[in-house]
This record gives C-alpha cells, sequence and structure tokens, in this order.
C-alpha cells in the first residue's frame, strides 16, 4: 500500500491493509520508525508479534532494546557505505577516466530480535552475506 514514508503513514497503510486482507506472514519495513508505526498497527488490530505476523526492519536505532519487543534488523555499515560513494564521486571528479571497477560489496549483519520469530533468545546477532 502506498504511504507517505513517515511512521504515520505506515501505521495507517498497514492498518488499511489488514482491515480489507488476511495478515500477511511477515513485514519488512524501511525504517526503524516505520517499523514501530507498522508493529503498533499489527498489535492494534488484534494480531499478534511474531506469533501471527513477523517483522523485520532495516538499521536499528539504539533505542531498539528498549521496545516492548526487540526488532528484527538487516543492518549495513553506513558510514563505510556513504565514505565510498563520497571517495568514487571525488575520485571520478579528478580524473578523466575514473576505474570502471565496480565496488567492492558490504556485508549485511541480521541482528536477530523477538520480531520475527526466529529464535527464542532475547537477541542474538548473527552476520549475513
Amino acid at each position: 500500500m502506498p504511504t507517505d514514508l513517515t511512521p504515520a503513514g505506515a501505521y495507517d497503510a498497514v492498518r488499511r491493509h489488514l482491515a480489507d486482507h488476511p495478515a500477511p506472514d511477515g513485514l519488512v519495513v524501511g525504517t526503524y520508525a516505520q517499523a514501530a508505526a507498522t508493529l503498533r498497527a499489527v498489535v492494534d488490530a488484534g494480531l499478534r508479534i511474531p506469533e501471527d505476523v513477523a517483522g523485520v526492519g532495516y538499521d536499528a536505532d539504539a533505542a531498539n532494546t528498549h521496545a516492548p519487543l526487540i526488532l528484527t534488523t538487516a543492518q549495513q555499515p553506513i558510514d563505510d557505505i556513504a565514505r565510498a560513494a563520497l571517495s568514487r564521486v571525488l575520485d571520478a571528479a579528478g580524473h578523466p577516466n575514473p576505474p570502471s571497477a565496480p565496488p567492492s560489496p558490504f556485508g549485511v549483519h541480521l541482528s536477530l530480535g523477538e520480531t520475527c520469530g526466529c529464535t527464542p533468545e532475547r537477541t542474538t546477532s548473527a552476520p549475513v552475506g
């Protein structure tokens, strides 16, 4: 469902979807704030996280450990990605024939929380990649 990408927009889109359609097995949400709003909409619809609907977000917030449920997240090294992108742009600007080799891939880290139904522990970590 379309949303304006705010937490309120995510909440409303999920609420409307759940009112009109069967619940999905899981949801993948773009930001921590959207994930919090999405999980609230699921609970407000009378569904349980993760028993009825699992949830996964991206790039967890430090406050993640203080939420009612710890969000399962895929985490990327944002600082490293930004630094590499800026370096490629600056290198290209300073050279008439910049290197055409693709950048090395960055690893993704999956932090298992309580929202995916993946683990009975409170939180664990596992590299992905």
